[in-house]
């Protein structure tokens, strides 16, 4: 295991050969030649041989021209050679082959305009399956390098683009974890309907598959500044107190029952 010392020197080995290789003056450097060479992942793709393709380069690796068949997703090239009974020419993925076709990963559109690297559109849910398919290719494939255009630079360093999109699965995840949070403060009722009695919410220790050691009351649970609502049980006599909503008992429900009747415009 290489000591964190030694790891320094290599690193800083790393960027003297880059600034010499590159020609350039160190008196030249500013503040974001300085963020860039004290990252060390960044340094550690340096070392590691990393390549930076231009759109060109990776239109040349589609089995034709040359025999490695290489792909982009999100901007990250793999050697996708030893599937070429997947990739290789004629073969069904082989559209994915010598550019980024990052958005038909999720849509399933293989045509012209489908296979763009363009995800803007896509819904967060859609880049959390993105992000999967690039988890699957440095798993089985060998990476070979990054490819200049919507997602980087020609330094090889995130563009804007690419940010806004690690923002968004930011910004999922934390809405995700809120959820999850809510779910488990308030969890979702059973819910039953018959011909009878029509619709039936109820609470149990295991209601919305919360298990839990109280079974609490159902009420209605406003979310996105009362747009929404969705059956909740809260446990009486507990803060119910949260920054996502508002409760509201149900018509003609006795406040501390387990179980409530609806009327029909209550659905």
């Amino acid at each position: 295991m290489i000591k964190f010392t030694s790891l320094c020197y290599l690193m800083s080995f790393g960027a003297a050969f880059y600034f010499i290789s590159q020609k350039i003056d160190l008196a030249s450097l500013n503040f974001d030649h300085y963020l860039k060479f004290a990252d060390p992942f960044w340094l550690m793709d340096l070392l590691k041989g990393e390549e930076l393709f231009t759109k060109e380069d990776l239109a040349t690796y589609d089995g034709t021209q040359k025999r490695d068949l290489y792909l982009s997703v999100l901007g990250k090239v793999y050697d996708v050679s030893k599937g070429r009974q997947y990739y290789g020419p004629g073969e069904s993925y082989h559209g994915f082959v010598g550019k980024d076709a990052s958005k038909a990963f999720v849509t399933g559109d293989f045509s012209t305009g489908g296979l763009s690297d363009d995800v803007d559109s896509l819904h967060t849910s859609e880049l959390e399956g993105l992000i999967h398919w690039v988890e699957l290719y440095e798993k089985n494939y060998p990476y070979k390098g990054k490819l200049i255009g919507r997602f980087y630079k020609s330094d090889g360093t995130p563009t804007k683009y690419l940010q806004k999109i690690h923002d968004r699965l930011a910004e999922g995840k934390k809405a995700e974890e809120i959820q999850q949070d809510l779910e488990r403060r308030f969890p979702p009722c059973n819910l039953k309907w018959s011909a009878e009695k029509g619709k039936i919410v109820w609470c149990s220790n295991k209601s919305g598959g919360i298990a839990r050691e109280w079974i609490g009351v159902p009420r209605k649970f406003f979310l996105n500044n009362g747009r929404e609502f969705r059956c909740a049980c809260i446990q009486p006599g507990a803060n119910v107190e949260n920054n996502y909503g508002y409760f509201v008992e149900y018509g003609d429900c006795p406040p501390d029952s387990d179980k409530c009747y609806l009327r029909y415009d209550e659905d």
